[in-house]
């Protein structure tokens, strides 16, 4: 998954999807152990805590359901 996806150890992974759910788990927990990377995950998501993590964490890497991308997005217009 991660040579499909092009993460590595040099990345960091944010997941704003719950462990407990497929996503959370294969892309925020199995993919950052199998190549290396650091995992960054959002135990409670709101869009503004999330970028600040991005930020701060330096994410470059996520994958998740739609509404987690469309609240993000919607937040950066805000600025």
């Amino acid at each position: 998954m991660g040579r499909t996806l092009g993460v590595t150890h040099e990345d960091a992974v944010i997941m704003p999807s719950p462990i407990s759910h497929a996503s959370g788990y294969l892309q925020g927990v199995n993919l950052p152990l199998t190549v290396g990377a650091k995992s960054v995950l959002v135990e409670h998501f709101t869009a503004q805590e999330t970028l600040e993590l991005i930020g701060t964490e330096k994410c470059s890497f996520s994958m998740g359901a739609t509404p987690f991308l469309h609240d993000i997005i919607e937040e950066i217009l805000k600025k």
